[in-house]
């Protein structure tokens, strides 16, 4: 079968020649999971949507293959991609507020995919919106959907998001910081939401985020990344029990463990690995 994205040798360079992203291949088969870490800044981001054809202006991407579904992204019809990025593949930014229109209600956009791509009835995509933001830690659901987004706290906007990026049942679900903003009982939630969704409908999940414990305890494959240049690509268990990169090593000495005194001071990075 082919693989549901496919990126090989992707690079990504701005007006000064200087790259951004160098050489990074991923292959991302039917029903796996990648989790991709790295510091800010380090490019996580970028190759997400650089691989679903959301380049910023100013910037160039060289590689050899960019695909989703045997397809080149930057090389087929609009209409084309809107069906393979909007129906087949669903995307939680970083930035929740980007992505909530501020003049339509929740109820409207929530269900407006499942619509659209003609996965259902109004009444069909109204009920599933209501269950998907229970499941994601909305207490009122009904009262959620009446609103704008602009009434909505940041954690509100976040689980919103990820409700409606399931409603159309991706072949390719992407989250980057995906438990941002929300408290504790929520991310758990979310994410095993996240986990019971890939594992039911067999879909593949791509999760980019700082907290090493999720990473370790939802995805299958780890992709390390720094300053765009990929560090180690392996399986959870050899990056987190075996890691062979000096930055890899760095991240995990300083990950703060859950049963680690926090009266004691945080380890530095810079201790580890000179990163500047």
């Amino acid at each position: 079968m082919t693989n549901i994205l496919e990126i090989s040798n992707l690079s990504v360079i701005n007006k000064n020649e200087q790259k951004l992203l160098d050489n990074i291949s991923i292959s991302i088969k039917k029903g796996s999971s990648l989790g991709i870490i790295g510091k800010s800044g380090s490019g996580k981001s970028l190759l997400m949507k650089t691989a679903l054809g959301f380049l910023p202006k100013g910037l160039k991407a060289n590689y050899e293959k960019n695909s989703i579904l045997g397809e080149d992204i930057y090389d087929i019809s609009r209409a084309r991609r809107k069906e393979i990025v909007g129906k087949n593949t669903a995307y939680i930014a970083q930035n929740t507020v980007e992505y909530l229109h501020p003049l339509i209600k929740i109820q409207n956009q929530i269900s407006d995919g499942f619509i659209d791509h003609k996965l259902g009835s109004k009444k069909e995509g109204r009920k599933k919106a209501l269950d998907l933001l229970d499941r994601v830690g909305v207490d009122d659901p009904e009262y959620i959907m009446s609103l704008f987004p602009n009434e909505l706290s940041g954690g509100l906007k976040q689980r919103v998001n990820i409700a409606m990026a399931l409603m159309v049942d991706p072949l390719l679900f992407i989250a980057d910081e995906p438990t941002t903003a929300l408290d504790p009982k929520t991310q758990y939630q979310v994410m095993e939401l996240l986990r019971k969704n890939h594992e039911r409908t067999e879909n593949s999940m791509i999760i980019i985020s700082h907290d090493l414990s999720l990473i370790k305890n939802y995805c299958e494959n780890v992709l390390v990344i720094y300053k765009g240049v990929a560090q180690e690509q392996d399986k959870v268990e050899n990056i987190f029990n075996n890691p062979k990169a000096d930055y890899t090593k760095a991240l995990l000495n300083v990950n703060v463990k859950f049963d680690q005194d926090k009266n004691k001071p945080l380890k530095d990075i810079k201790n580890y690995l000179k990163l500047e």
